[in-house]
């Protein structure tokens, strides 16, 4: 990842973790996630079909993805645009209930960004306040698709 500066860890899951960088080639600062060392066959497969899939979607309330590889120790990455906020379900447990006005411009936002998913027939299959970012208070981000269900592909959950 010669490409990229990576600055600090931003969180961590169950197939691996998400890091600032900044794409020196570019000059713009990104998200980068990476697979963890511990991951068999199987998860690679599935990281590696996440980013395919996301990389097919284009739309504003979807996190979009700019660059992918291997990392110098054969870990799958892919670099995305990062998204300066905080996750629904953070922000429900630090400000509380969210105001109607706010509420209704952030559902509509997911759900104009879900059709898209769906227009490709794709699902989601994951849901939560946990992967919907909302950046500046505005802009509602749909993440982490790790779980999409693509009819063309075996049933993976």
């Amino acid at each position: 990842m010669d490409r990229y500066d990576l600055q600090d860890k931003l969180g961590e899951g169950g197939m691996g973790a998400v890091y600032r960088a900044v794409d020196k080639e570019l000059g713009r600062v990104v998200a980068i996630k990476v697979i963890s060392l511990a991951m068999d066959s199987e998860s690679i497969r599935r990281f590696q079909r996440e980013m395919k899939l996301l990389s097919k979607l284009s739309h504003p309330n979807i996190i979009r993805v700019y660059d992918s590889g291997v990392t110098s120790d054969n870990r799958s990455y892919f670099a995305m645009e990062l998204v300066e906020g905080v996750d629904l379900d953070r922000m429900r447990k630090t400000d509380g209930a969210l105001s109607f006005e706010l509420a209704s411009s952030l559902l509509a936002q997911a759900a104009d960004a879900l059709a898209t998913v769906h227009e490709q027939e794709l699902l989601h299959r994951d849901v939560k306040p946990a992967n919907l970012m909302v950046e500046k208070g505005v802009r509602l981000v749909v993440m982490d698709f790790g779980l999409v269900k693509d009819p063309n592909a075996t049933m993976l959950t």
